[in-house]
């Protein structure tokens, strides 16, 4: 016979012994061989590449910095220029060349942008996630090296930025290996070999920060072109925009008149001189240039409406034009207005109808009287 007193229902094990049972496991308290690091290090690096890594090579980069980096890596590689970043044949001294190299290295060595632009990210945090886990395992022990990494990657913003082709999770990568190169010298060691590791970490991230400063404005950015690339005309053109959103016209006028004596077929530095002196007043000239930039580049939308208001512009009496001040051109998409040196949509000539172009300057001022033939333009008739 079964004794009832010694026969125990079994019972089920609750959720708390569950977890208990496996966080014993995965902490493995007061283990510190050397196979258990590298084991931490499997599970970190495992789980920081499927929160980081997954989807990648599935998706484009994303507006508005993603296209423009994988850009320039792209060109960098087919082109063999590899000292200063270029796109589209100008310089693009935006960023420092560090993360482009990055990217275009990946580039060559894949053959694919959907993968390479996201690399150096992805590299860069799973990096980070290792210097943070030995950092805390050499000053506490393996549990609060294996707790801070963890703890890093379940930081949502930290994993969003690997997931990103943006130069902060590199930087971030070069800020931590300073710190840990310093502290492994100064805690743990000394170690001159981290320390010299350290410092040049540092370096990159510094020279990243005072790069990014000289470019703390958009002047600034581009004064900083122009003084490295005097024969760049489109960093005169660019410079000349910044100016003129200043309000400094005659130094405005100046660089586009600079920019196109370095290259007399740029229609985009014609357009925008003929808006500062518009802006001044003197709307013959501005025609004048308009019509360059028309010439140059027939589906150049910007000009053509620009055009449009100097020509209502001198329709207009001279007694009139000396009482009302004539707005600077521009253009307006549905309500949304654009300054004319950012618009310009290729492959169409602007239509009233079409894009909703709501003259603001001249157009809704000239007289009745002031009636011009159509302008007809591959086959599209402009009042």
């Amino acid at each position: 016979m079964i004794d009832s007193h010694a026969y125990k229902k079994p019972t089920r094990m609750s959720a708390q012994s569950v977890l208990a049972s496996w966080s014993a496991r995965a902490w493995r308290p007061g283990q510190h061989s050397a196979r258990d690091i590298r084991l931490d290090l499997y599970w970190l690096l495992g789980l920081g590449l499927l929160l980081i890594g997954i989807g990648m090579g599935l998706r484009d980069p994303w507006p508005a910095d993603e296209p423009r980096f994988a850009l320039v890596a792209r060109d960098m590689v087919r082109s063999g220029h590899w000292l200063i970043p270029m796109i589209g044949g100008d310089t693009y001294p935006d960023k420092p060349p560090l993360f482009f190299w990055l990217i275009a290295s990946f580039y060559a060595v894949t053959g694919t942008l959907r993968i390479a632009f996201l690399l150096p990210s992805l590299c860069a945090a799973l990096g980070t996630v290792a210097l943070i886990y030995d950092l805390g395992r050499r000053l506490w022990n393996r549990e609060v090296g294996f707790a801070a990494g963890l703890l890093l990657l379940v930081t949502i913003q930290f994993v969003w930025q690997g997931r990103q082709a943006q130069i902060d999770a590199t930087e971030c990568f070069w800020i931590t290996l300073g710190l840990y190169g310093l502290l492994r010298h100064l805690l743990v060691g000394p170690s001159w070999q981290w320390y010299c590791i350290g410092c040049a970490a540092a370096g990159f991230g510094v020279m990243t920060f005072h790069r990014n400063a000289d470019y703390r404005s958009n002047l600034a950015l581009w004064q900083d072109t122009v003084a490295k690339r005097p024969g760049n005309a489109r960093a005169h053109n660019n410079l000349g925009n910044a100016l003129r959103e200043k309000g400094d016209l005659d130094d405005a006028i100046a660089a586009y008149r600079k920019a196109i004596n370095i290259r007399s077929d740029y229609s985009e530095a014609h357009n925008n001189l003929g808006v500062a002196v518009a802006s001044k007043g003197a709307w013959s000239e501005a025609a004048a240039e308009y019509r360059k930039a028309v010439g140059l580049n027939s589906y150049f939308t910007a000009a053509h409406y620009n055009l449009g208001v100097a020509l209502a512009a001198l329709a207009t009496p001279a007694h009139a034009q000396s009482q009302q001040k004539f707005d600077a051109p521009v253009y307006s998409f549905n309500g949304n207005t654009f300054d004319p040196p950012v618009v310009e949509h290729h492959g169409a000539v602007s239509h009233r109808e079409h894009y909703n172009v709501a003259p603001r300057a001249a157009e809704t001022r000239a007289p009745a009287s002031a009636k011009r033939a159509p302008l007809n333009i591959n086959g599209n008739i402009f009042d």
